[in-house]
């Protein structure tokens, strides 16, 4: 294995941070934001020679508004992910701060539910026995006498 495999995340990772920042509590998404953010910006930080405020650069304010400017700016994108997940969660009444996978968990099913009585009801509904024109053209085959067919009928109509 290659050193640079090492640092290459797979892709159940990735769908595990992804799913993290979507449905973790704030303190699971400030992990992950972490996660991602700090060693990106280091590495990006080293790239760019970005002086760092220790030793003789402690006191000099323009190596220090330099240093933290960077990495403030590097987190605006965090700081934006954090704010629409929020403002998703805020508009789909959902906890704000919570881990929220339970919810959406029984949210599904409650659809899944509300489908298959939906189709159900169709599926009854739908059925040639509720029209009154099928018991008719029985009633004209001669299949049904004239006395089944007026008790049906009160019966569909009464409904």
């Amino acid at each position: 294995m290659a050193v640079a495999d090492k640092f290459i995340m797979s892709d159940e990772t990735a769908k595990g941070l992804v799913n993290g920042i979507k449905v973790g509590g704030f303190w699971g998404r400030v992990g992950v934001y972490l996660m991602l953010y700090v060693p990106t910006s280091l590495i990006v930080g080293i790239i760019t020679n970005i002086p760092i405020p220790v030793g003789l650069n402690s006191h000099n304010p323009e190596v220090f508004l330099k240093f933290f400017g960077y990495f403030i700016a590097f987190a605006i994108p965090f700081v934006f992910t954090e704010l629409l997940v929020r403002s998703w969660r805020r508009k789909n009444g959902l906890s704000v701060n919570g881990n929220i996978a339970e919810e959406l968990r029984q949210r599904e099913v409650d659809l899944y539910v509300a489908r298959e009585e939906k189709a159900r009801g169709k599926l009854d509904n739908s059925s040639d026995t509720k029209d009154l024109n099928y018991w008719f053209g029985l009633l004209e085959k001669g299949a049904i006498t004239e006395a089944q067919y007026n008790a049906k009928r009160d019966a569909l109509l009464s409904e």
